[in-house]
């Protein structure tokens, strides 16, 4: 669906496990990339056709050279410029070798165990593909579910960060889901993210499990830039930072 697709109003592309390639697909994201944009490429990339069958020339040849292909297999990943753009190729299956499979019923095996290493080397991946982030954890609780939301709504102008407590999830390898007698633990530390947006005038915290706001620190560190800060305490289960620019 490539072709048929306006692309250039996208600043990154992220194409992991991106095999099958046409040709009028190759050429409609050469073009992104020479224009400016950022390609993210893994393993085999444009080895295959849109059937699978192996073509006679690698997608992006002149891009992903030999000599290329050696550094990224030496470095684990490596960065081409390529027209106004570039290209990141990752060896490895980077940003999908790490997950678990679907817990679909009761019953089922959770099979999965962290890699902090390929955790650490997908997230020094992704910061040099994308640069810098609307969203950036400083101290989140790894177990803390985060999703940022733009509300562009007219007279709205703000952003929502949805905090989900999960701490108190125990599941390990081999367990049997879902665990008896699961508990909610309380986050008893300080939280804090940075963030970007044209301006920040105020921030509140809100819960459906409870009423009234809780108070949001904030200062800006930088151009549009904004670290904000909740107290110990102000998340229990579940509850949203409502960020306003006016």
């Amino acid at each position: 669906a490539i072709p048929e697709q306006d692309i250039s109003r996208f600043r990154v592309l992220l194409a992991p496990g991106m095999d099958c390639i046409s040709e009028e697909q190759e050429h409609v994201l050469t073009q992104f990339i020479r224009n400016g944009g950022t390609l993210f490429l893994t393993g085999d990339a444009g080895t295959l056709t849109p059937f699978g069958e192996i073509r006679d020339k690698r997608a992006f040849g002149d891009i992903l050279t030999e000599s290329k292909l050696a550094e990224a297999g030496k470095d684990n990943w490596v960065e081409m410029k390529y027209g106004k753009g570039k290209v990141v190729y990752a060896a490895g299956k980077s940003l999908i070798n790490e997950f678990c499979p679907s817990i679909r019923e009761t019953g089922m095996v959770y099979r999965f165990e962290p890699d902090p290493k390929m955790t650490a080397l997908n997230e020094k991946i992704l910061e040099n593909t994308i640069g810098t982030m609307m969203f950036k954890p400083i101290s989140i609780p790894s177990q803390v579910l985060v999703t940022a939301y733009k509300d562009d709504a007219k007279g709205k102008n703000s952003l929502m960060v949805h905090l989900l407590n999960a701490t108190g999830v125990k599941v390990k390898h081999d367990d049997n889901v879902p665990l008896p007698d699961p508990e909610w633990e309380p986050i008893r530390e300080e939280m804090s993210f940075e963030i970007t947006m044209p301006s920040l005038k105020k921030a509140y915290y809100a819960s459906p499990d409870a009423e009234g706001h809780k108070k949001v620190d904030f200062r800006k560190t930088g151009k549009n830039r904004y670290k904000v800060t909740l107290p110990a305490g102000t998340v229990d289960k579940y509850g949203i930072v409502y960020l306003l620019q006016k």
